[in-house]
């Protein structure tokens, strides 16, 4: 709906999220929105997830998209999470632990995705797997040793297979045009 905005305030902790700021999606004349939060305050979520290795924490704060990503070796459950990926930056969907990095699904300076695999012990780093195409990818997953990736082009989607080490392993063929709806 078109509906005229003339002031808007969002109360919270944090608010509407770390990025609450960015109005490029609404309407609001500058000066107009205000945003009461404590950013001393983050109340961040955890999803955890576990690998064959590692407990991982996916960590977001408010509604933001741009989470964080924590880890530990599942053989030392006395130690403390390392941050591999600070909350704020990019998504960033962890598929799997392999090899001494993790790999994930990320829009971090690709808008389209990419999959990349960053070093456990060099989190500053990471290694291009996937890289970004004209077709964004959707949704991504490791399986049976491969990574899967369902890209959208131009409405349809396309089911692509990589090795770990990013070398295409070919593709799943759909029936006709359509949506893959979720991958499990």
């Amino acid at each position: 709906h078109d509906v005229d905005i003339d002031e808007a305030v969002a109360i919270g902790s944090p608010g509407l999220g770390a990025h609450a700021d960015d109005l490029s999606e609404i309407d609001v004349p500058d000066g107009h929105f205000f945003v009461g939060r404590n950013s001393d305050d983050p109340v961040p979520g955890y999803h955890p997830t576990v690998t064959e290795t590692h407990l991982v924490l996916t960590e977001w704060v408010g509604t933001s998209v741009r989470n964080g990503v924590l880890l530990r070796p599942l053989d030392h459950p006395e130690a403390r999470f390392a941050r591999l990926v600070a909350s704020g930056v990019a998504m960033h969907s962890v598929l799997d632990v392999a090899d001494g990095s993790v790999i994930c699904h990320t829009d971090l300076d690709a808008p389209n995705g990419r999959l990349v695999a960053i070093p456990i012990d060099d989190p500053g780093r990471s290694i291009q797997l996937v890289g970004e195409a004209e077709g964004a990818i959707d949704q991504a997953l490791a399986a049976a040793g491969r990574l899967v990736v369902v890209r959208l082009t131009e409405a349809a989607h396309s089911i692509e297979l990589y090795t770990y080490s990013g070398e295409a392993a070919g593709g799943i063929e759909l029936p006709g045009l359509g949506t893959v709806a979720e991958l499990t």
